[in-house]
């Protein structure tokens, strides 16, 4: 990756963990929150090598438990975990189409929830399990929409 897509990345994590802080941990969205930092990670991870996207994922990990005051082992280990493992599958050669970038995305945010689940127990395990669901489900929407304009950005034949 060029440092100007490093850049890229680094402000889009940026500015989704301050949107993420800011506006929606005020508002709920038909009583869910999505989580615009893991799909940024996701995103990077489905246009980088790897090694970028368990960075990517480390760092936004870091920036969400640092701005939220949670348990940053938890949050960095899985997002580094779901990074790698997201970008490792994606060189399997699927297409990068809205619908399979949602349904990915779906599926990252469902395993990085339960590997957080078990990392970090909260004190009420069904609504977390709720919560989960409907974030995955937001969260994969709007990756699909968002793929485009990070594709953009991160491009897999810089690397």
């Amino acid at each position: 990756m060029t440092a100007l897509r490093v850049l890229g990345v680094a402000l889009a994590l940026w500015a989704a963990c301050v949107w993420h802080q800011s506006f929606l941990g005020q508002t709920l969205l038909l009583g869910q929150r999505p989580d615009l930092v893991l799909v940024i990670v996701v995103l990077t991870a489905l246009h980088t090598r790897p090694a970028v996207g368990a960075l990517t994922g480390f760092v936004g990990g870091l920036l969400l438990g640092a701005s939220a005051g949670a348990d940053m082992t938890a949050l960095t280990a899985t997002r580094a975990v779901i990074g790698f493992a997201v970008s490792f599958v994606a060189k399997t050669g699927f297409q990068t189409i809205p619908i399979t970038v949602g349904l990915v995305t779906a599926a990252a945010t469902l395993v990085a929830q339960v590997a957080l689940l078990f990392m970090a127990p909260p004190p009420d395990i069904g609504r977390f399990l709720a919560a989960t669901m409907g974030t995955a489900i937001y969260n994969g929407v709007v990756a699909g929409l968002l793929d485009a304009l990070l594709r953009r950005i991160v491009n897999s034949e810089v690397d």
